[in-house]
């Protein structure tokens, strides 16, 4: 299976300084680490395999070595990066069998979430569902259909809608799961959105989701949410076996899954 790597995926590798006047309090500043990081990460401008060092990430995000050490380590359990005695911290690879993978034990995990939520289904969960997706609707009415139609304000909003029908579950440790499984998917959609010949039905395919959701009617949400993400590896798995996208330095900037 090829997997995706430097020299398969150029990347312009850069950083914005953050400025030292602004640097945040102490006690945020593994959190400040983790999510600059993260971000980097999910939107390409670190690729797969790339050295993470210490010393540059440092210099770049302008905070001591400590917590980028720390930020890196949990990135490492999330399963963004790897950690090798030999080798250090590296961005971590990607491969169709690895996305297939990651779908598999969202459907696992995502879905048995999802059940208990929808046969909870507090007032709150139910404000919430409403909310994110509300959200979700607004953003994709200002998008244009296209494979170019793929803000970042999708990517937040949609991971929102995603997160919230399944907040209801009543697991912190369930969820914080899912998260790392959606950041982990998340590489793959964004690099395959920007050459996407044919768009996601966005509106249609949330709305069904959403009714059957807040109608509590499992038989048929749990077969949605699974078409949803059987549909996205279909999709990605045929966009990314493609060897041209996969050249191009500017395939990472969105989401529309």
């Amino acid at each position: 299976m090829r997997k995706l790597t430097d020299k398969t995926l150029p990347q312009a590798i850069f950083f914005v300084r953050e400025n030292p006047m602004t640097e945040p309090s102490p006690p945020s500043l593994v959190q400040h680490a983790i999510r600059r990081l993260r971000q980097d990460i999910l939107e390409g401008r670190m690729p797969p395999l790339h050295k993470l060092k210490i010393e540059v990430l440092r210099d770049a995000y302008g905070i001591s070595s400590t917590p980028v050490r720390e930020a890196l380590t949990r990135l490492a359990q999330e399963g963004l990066v790897t950690n090798d005695l030999r080798r250090g911290f590296r961005v971590a690879p990607m491969s169709l069998d690895d996305f297939a993978d990651i779908i598999r034990l969202r459907l696992i995990i995502e879905s048995d979430a999802l059940a208990v939520s929808i046969h909870q289904c507090t007032e709150a969960w139910q404000t919430k569902v409403r909310s994110s997706y509300e959200q979700l609707m607004i953003t994709a009415s200002m998008m244009n259909d296209g494979p170019s139609s793929t803000p970042k304000e999708w990517a937040e909003v949609h991971k929102s809608f995603h997160s919230a029908i399944i907040s209801g579950c009543g697991s912190a440790r369930q969820l914080e799961i899912c998260d790392a499984l959606y950041d982990q998917a998340e590489r793959y959609v964004r690099l395959s959105a920007r050459t996407r010949a044919i768009p996601r039905a966005r509106g249609r395919e949330h709305e069904m989701l959403y009714e059957a959701v807040l109608g509590k009617n499992l038989d048929v949400a749990l077969p949605l949410f699974r078409q949803h993400l059987e549909l996205t590896l279909r999709s990605i798995g045929d966009q990314l076996g493609n060897t041209e996208p996969l050249e191009s330095p500017t395939l990472l900037e969105g989401s529309a899954l």
